[in-house]
């Protein structure tokens, strides 16, 4: 199996994947499972990816073996599975969902993008983000005044939403992780991700109301203890609390 392992990942597919990756999520996504085709002359694979907010992507490239290559004139496909409660097929995490083409309903996209076409690819991971960044990333709502602000100029933030919560928790659950001590321990992770791309970007926090007074409980309240920790200050003007850069 690790040979079979490392024949995939010197591929140009593999390759060609995390290099994408990289251009359009940066450092942001954690891969947990690595899982490879039996056919000894495929270099098929396939990946269970965590993006800061969706978790247990089944991103991977078929149709790559030797046979394949010379009826497709290539390296195979890149395609994206997402999660998606109805959805008539079984991700590598054992929970239901589809493939990006079919949820967009878009017929072109069905078979994915061509590891040779960077045309292809780029126009599948546009709409890749486009449909995370719309259905897990979010306008900060300023009438919501326990939100905060990770952009001063544009004001966003990470908001799944209480069903995307939910959804996240089903996830793990599905996974094989059961105790809520861990499931919570996970999903703070994933906060704490996205706070530490802020904080290494040097940006600015803002909350809608005074953060001391936060549910201690909330994990509002554990963000704001950990930009504490990590040398920020926030002062009050015209309603809004704001961090100053963090003392170093």
């Amino acid at each position: 199996m690790l040979k079979k392992i490392e024949r995939a990942k010197a591929s140009k597919g593999y390759q060609v994947t995390m290099a994408v990756l990289e251009e359009y999520f940066g450092k942001d996504f954690i891969i947990r499972g690595f899982i490879c085709n039996t056919d000894p002359t495929s270099f098929d694979f396939r990946m269970i990816l965590d993006l800061p907010k969706l978790i247990g992507i089944d991103i991977g490239v078929g149709q790559s073996g030797p046979r394949q290559m010379f009826r497709l004139g290539g390296n195979g496909v890149i395609e994206v599975g997402i999660p998606f409660n109805t959805g008539n097929s079984i991700l590598p995490t054992g929970i239901r969902g589809e493939g990006l083409g079919w949820i967009l309903k878009n017929d072109r996209l069905t078979w994915g993008a061509s590891v040779d076409s960077p045309e292809s690819i780029k126009n599948y991971f546009d709409l890749f983000q486009s449909y995370y960044e719309e259905h897990y990333l979010n306008p900060v709502d300023k009438r919501n005044n326990t939100n905060y602000s990770s952009q001063r100029t544009d004001n966003t933030y990470f908001n799944m939403g209480n069903d995307g919560w939910l959804g996240v928790v089903e996830q793990l659950k599905a996974s094989g992780l059961k105790s809520p001590t861990l499931i919570n321990a996970q999903m703070w992770r994933i906060n704490q991700n996205f706070l530490d791309k802020q904080i290494a970007k040097n940006k600015a926090f803002e909350y809608g109301q005074d953060p001391k007074t936060l549910p201690k409980s909330s994990f509002y309240f554990q963000e704001y203890l950990y930009l504490l920790d990590h040398g920020y200050q926030f002062h009050e003007s015209n309603g809004i609390w704001t961090s100053r850069e963090a003392v170093k």
